[in-house]
């Protein structure tokens, strides 16, 4: 099973590691013992993992991307010439950026 939609690198190793290979195998065989896939009345269990990953996931999609009181602090700093870059901040997450897109 992957869940890709909003949640990061860490998270779908962890359900990758979690996910049984037994599950997976028993709908192989089911498909080609039968020539289909398996009943519509099959069940799914999620574990007690999983379960946490999706609350999560619906905390994270209920939280706002903008975070209003952050933006109005730098554009008082901005307006007030006090707003100072931290380059090796800035450079640090472009390149933790890069190595997240190749891993």
């Amino acid at each position: 099973m992957k869940i890709t939609n909003g949640i990061g690198y860490e998270a779908n190793k962890y359900i990758d590691k979690t996910t049984t290979n037994q599950e997976v195998e028993a709908d192989k065989k089911a498909i080609q013992n039968t020539g289909s896939a398996p009943n519509s009345d099959a069940v799914v269990n999620l574990s007690q993992a999983s379960k946490e990953i999706q609350i999560a996931q619906k905390a994270v999609a209920e939280t706002p991307d903008i975070r209003a009181e952050k933006v109005e602090d730098i554009k008082t700093q901005v307006d007030n010439n006090t707003y100072e870059i931290n380059y090796d901040k800035v450079a640090d997450k472009i390149v933790g950026t890069m190595f997240d897109d190749f891993a």
